[in-house]
Formats: structure tokens, sequence, C-alpha cells
């Protein structure tokens, strides 16, 4: 039967219009309305039939096309009664959007599968599948009440594999969600039911992601071992993408040599990025930004891994990752003296959190974010207000990485009010954080608690303090480290009376900012340095005294932060001594 008189007839009376020619012909209807008359007027059973040979028709012709056609497939089975091949085609389908980071599509193919699927009948996979896909659109409460129900099977079906697999994937979804301590639980959970178990792909997934629970929890005492185990599980296995995936945790874990971490985050990108692992790239690009940024001073290098990061986490459609990445660009931003690159980053992830519409870990690193821009304005009331907003909501549940950073952000600020007392609250509460491996390290909060005892003519204890902080960095600090150790030596060396040795500790200081590219702090170390040789006394220091404070002067305004430029002008001296 020829259809084309038949077909040139409807496109003549309006009913059907010519899409294209090649590589097939194809008509469609002009409008839905037509189109869902027509296929009412047919006969239920014409219309069953009519899907089952089109749905035939298509395998028997396109046989190297079915991943493509495989949506079109499932529908046409469906509509066939023919079950068990729709969900045959919908798994496939579903499968396929998930790999091309189609979540929403791969939900709406999951759910129609699993709605066709028995009882057993595969379900659990179908499960742990829409998991992922709700996982990847950051909405973690779905996602982990999927994976239990999947669990559950997996676990009465004897898969252990499985079952370790899907623990894995809830705690560290559990951690994205900004929920450390119910990512420990799961994690441990996990262990216990798996105790003693074969060993699998998914046992090794398990305990590096319980090493992860353990570190976001301040147990790093217990991850060390855990990430060692699942890694060296994963290379017994030959197993490339777990490998990525332990190196990527290994590589950030503190108590180990910095040539060590940045070697595990170096081999953990190119193996996650030559087999096209989105989300191990993109982790182990953050990470390795981390180790670059805080042990190595690089902010340039730093910040290219975390965009990379960003990129990665967007390619996958995860916006919960991408919010929190964004975090770090923002935070390279502001050490960078980039006030306005670091405000435009902020609004980005305002846009980006309206489409989360749930609270996640970059939630809290956003808010952060803004109260730290805030402090380097020189807003000062509202950085604290927001800063101990950010405190109070990370300390409620359990993100001591997120409070350790708003806690040693308060104490600057505190600092710099000369609030002493509150200061080194602050402190406390930073030390007893990043005593665990989270927050900046303990370095930097040891440094400022001497220098608020050196301010309150305290001086043993804060040369003990300086002490302590000087055998945490070690023999060979890195450069941010060496920076915070020379200020807090100036500052003692002033408190004293000891003013070359203050001179001389400052000058280190501000040589190691210009160096780290850190041009906010630069100026702020040169008004100490600036007030040190106006302590002094002399004609040279009061030529001295205003070289530096021009100097930092033109960085606060060349910067934009005028409150900053005003605390300068004001501390420029009126006259030039005599003599």
């Amino acid at each position: 039967m020829d259809l084309h008189p038949q077909l040139n007839r409807l496109e003549t009376t309006g009913l059907l219009r010519l899409a294209q020619v090649q590589p097939d012909l194809e008509y469609l209807f002009r409008h839905a309305l037509v189109q869902d008359a027509a296929y009412a007027s047919l006969l239920k059973a014409d219309r069953k039939w009519l899907h089952r040979v089109v749905g035939e028709t298509l395998e028997r012709l396109y046989p190297d096309r079915l991943d493509e056609l495989a949506p079109l497939l499932a529908r046409h089975f469906q509509g066939a009664g023919a079950p068990d091949q729709a969900r045959y085609y919908f798994t496939r389908a579903a499968d396929g959007a998930l790999s091309h980071y189609a979540n929403a599509e791969a939900e709406r193919y999951y759910r129609a599968a699993l709605a066709l699927a028995e009882p057993g009948g595969g379900r659990a996979g179908l499960l742990a599948g829409l998991g992922e896909a709700l996982a990847n659109q950051s909405r973690f409460a779905d996602a982990l009440a999927t994976w239990r129900a999947a669990i559950d099977l997996y676990a009465a079906a004897g898969d252990a594999d499985h079952v370790a697999r899907l623990y894995a994937r809830s705690a560290r979804v559990a951690a994205d969600a900004g929920d450390p301590p119910w990512s420990l639980r799961l994690a441990q959970e996990g262990l216990a039911a798996l105790a003693g178990g074969a060993e699998t792909r998914g046992q090794a997934a398990l305990l590096r992601t319980a090493a992860s629970a353990y570190h976001l929890n301040g147990r790093s005492a217990d991850a060390l071992p855990l990430c060692r185990q699942g890694l060296a599980l994963a290379e017994r296995l030959g197993d490339r993408e777990e490998q990525a995936e332990s190196l990527t945790t290994l590589g950030l874990l503190p108590n180990q040599p910095v040539a060590a971490q940045m070697a595990a985050l170096t081999r953990a990108v190119e193996l996650a990025e030559s087999a096209g692992l989105l989300a191990a790239a993109a982790r182990a690009h953050n990470n390795l930004a981390v180790i670059i940024e805080n042990s190595v001073g690089d902010l340039a290098a730093a910040r290219d891994h975390y965009q990379r990061a960003v990129a990665l986490a967007r390619r996958r459609g995860s916006a919960a990752h991408e919010l929190l990445y964004l975090h770090n660009v923002i935070s390279v931003a502001l050490w960078s003296g980039d006030l306005a690159g670091a405000g435009s980053t902020i609004a980005a992830g305002r846009e980006l959190l309206r489409t989360l519409g749930q609270p996640a870990e970059g939630t809290r690193a956003l808010r952060l974010s803004e109260a730290a821009l805030l402090r380097y304005r020189g807003e000062l009331g509202e950085a604290l207000r927001r800063l101990r907003a950010c405190q109070a909501g990370a300390q409620l549940h359990g993100d001591l990485q997120i409070s350790g950073i708003a806690t040693n952000y308060l104490a600057e600020i505190l600092f710099e009010q000369g609030d002493w007392p509150a200061a080194a609250g602050a402190l406390d509460d930073a030390l007893a954080i990043s005593d665990q491996g989270l927050g900046w390290g303990g370095v930097e909060p040891r440094c400022l608690l001497s220098a608020v005892y050196a301010r309150q003519g305290e001086a043993a204890g804060a040369q003990r303090l300086l002490d302590a902080a000087r055998a945490q960095a070690g023999d060979a600090p890195g450069p941010y480290e060496a920076k915070v150790l020379a200020l807090a030596a100036g500052r003692l060396a002033l408190a004293e009376g000891r003013r070359d040795a203050a001179l001389a500790a400052f000058a280190d200081a501000a040589a190691l900012d210009a160096r780290l590219g850190m041009p906010w702090y630069r100026a702020r170390t040169l008004q100490e340095w600036a007030a040190a040789h106006l302590a002094r006394g002399t004609v040279a220091d009061y030529d001295r005294t205003v070289t530096l404070l021009q100097e930092a002067l033109a960085i606060f305004e060349q910067i934009g932060v005028p409150y900053y430029a005003g605390l300068v002008r004001a501390q420029l001296p009126s006259r030039r001594p005599e003599g």
C-alpha cells in the first residue's frame, strides 16, 4: 500500500506537516489536539496492535540505535500492553539519561520502569538508579530514602556488594546535605552490617567514605587507616574509579607530609580524568586546590583547580557540589584581594542556591562567604552578626569545617576591635576544632591567641603559644604558616619592647604576604609594621612609617575598601619629628 498520496492529502488539509526528509521521512501533527483525536478514534485493540507493530519494526530496522530510541520504544511497548519490554526500555532510557547527566529525565524513566516492575524483578537496581538521579538533583532526603529501600532489597537477596555501595553513596550524600554526624552514622551502620564480608568494590567504596565521614567529624586518626585500607582493596581489585576516589580522600587527610598529599591528589586527578569520572575528578581538583592554597601558597594555581571543579560539577548537573566549590573560588578571590570578583561569584552562588530548594553543605559555605566579604570590606558589625549565625548553624548540624572557619574569622575581627576576652574565647573554640584536623589548622589560631596574650601583657603565655605553633608547623612550614608565625613573633616582640626584632618580623611577614599574593593582608601587616617604626620614634622611622602607610593606602584604594583606607589616613603621623 502506497502511503504517499494519503500523507500528501493530510498535509494539504493542514492536519500534518512534513518535519524532515532525511535520514527518514517524518511527519508531525500540526496540533496535539488533532493527534489526540486521531488516537482516540482507534479501537483499544487496534491501538495495542499498532504500538506493538511500531515497536517491533523500530527494533528490526534500527538495531544499532536502540539506546537512542529507548524512550520511544518504551512508550510503544507500554501502549502495546507488553510490560516486560516496556520496563526493559524504560530502564535502558533511564541508564542512558543518567550517564549523560540528564537527571530529571533519568528520574522520570526510572519511575516509569518501577511502576511496571514486579516485586523482586530488578526493583533494587531501579531504586539505586533513581536515588542517583535524585542525588544529582540535590534532592538528598529523597535519594537517601530511595537508597534505604534498595539496601533492604539487596540485603534480602544477599547482595553484599550493592549493599556496601549504597551505604557508601548514602554516607557521601548525607555529608553533601550538610549533616556530617548523619554521614558517620550511615557509614558505621554499613561497616557493621558488612563486617567480615567478601572483598568487593562496594566494600572499598564504603571504607573510603567512612574515612571521609570520620574526618568531617573531627576523627582523622580513625580516618587514615580506613582510607588506606580502602585504597589497598581498590588496587587489588584493579578498580580505577575507586582508586581515584580513595586517593582524593587520602590526599586531604591531615598529619601527612605535603608532598604525599600532593602526590595522592595529582594521581587522583589523572585517574579520574582519564576515565571520564566527572564526580571523582571534581572532588580531586577541589581537594588538590585546598592543599595548594593552604600548604603550598600558590593561590593562582589553587583557583584554577577550584574553577575546574566548578565546571565539572556544572556539567554533571550537581548544583550542590557546584555551590560548594564556588565557595572555595570565593575564598581565593578574597585572599587575593579581588573583592569585586568575590562579590560577583557570591551573586552567582545566590542564583544557584535558588535552584536547590533545600539545605546543603554548600548553602552554609555560601553564607560564610557572604560574611567573609563583609569582613574584608570593613563592615565589621554586620560581618560579626552573620559569622555568629554561620557558627550557630554549623554547630547545630555538626559541621565542624564551616564552624571552624567562621570562628577563625570571628576571632580576627574581635582581635582587631581589641576585645581580648571574646577573641580568646573564640580562639579556644577554633583550636578545639583545628586540632581535629579541620578549619584552618592549628598554627594560625595559636599565633593569633599568642598575640591576644601579648596585647594583655601576658608575655609568658604568648611565648608558650608561639612555641606550640612553631612546633606544629614543623621545620619547614608552608609560606602561609611562615607568614602567620612571623606576624605573631612581631606582635610579641613589640609588646615586650624589642622593637628591632619586631621590625624584622613584620618585614618578613609583609614579604610573605607579597609572595603569596595577598594584598589585603599585606596592607594590614604594613600598618602594624608602620606602628612599630613610629613607636621607635626617630626621624628615619618617621620617613619609613609614611612610606609603609602610603603603600597600605594605595593597596586599600586599589582593591576598594574605603573603611581600611580611612584607618590608614588616620594613622599617618601629623608632623615629622625634629633632629
